[in-house]
């Protein structure tokens, strides 16, 4: 009879214990948070201020701006690109990133317009 009682609770444990969040080799939200906002601001600066040179320098220098922010974060385009598309398979968790990226700016707005007054 304790044998019955042990394997069940045995399953229930180890189920219990195992990471209920993303794979291993995806970044985590709260880092995916994190290159993702920098990865968005380097595409909006080559988009805005670096296009008006030349479309071809546009884009090196959008290239050199991403493995910047890579190497900072210490991880490969592969890594953030896997992420990237996890995430954009589990929509529930790519809205709770963009919540938060959201949330961040408008603190940083708010953190501005006070500091101008």
């Amino acid at each position: 009879m304790r044998k019955l009682f042990a394997v069940p609770v045995l399953f229930l444990f180890i189920s219990c214990s195992k990471n209920k969040g993303v794979p291993d080799n995806i970044l985590s939200p709260e880092k995916m948070e994190l290159v993702f906002w920098d990865y968005m601001r380097a595409d909006a600066f080559t988009k805005e201020f670096v296009k008006m040179d030349s479309v071809q320098r546009d884009t090196i220098e959008n290239i050199l701006l991403q493995n910047k922010i890579f190497g900072y974060y210490k991880i490969s385009r592969d890594d953030f690109y896997r992420s990237y598309h996890y995430y954009t398979d589990h929509p529930e968790m790519m809205n709770t990133i963009m919540d938060s990226i959201i949330a961040r700016q408008g603190r940083k707005k708010l953190t501005y317009r006070i500091e101008k007054q």
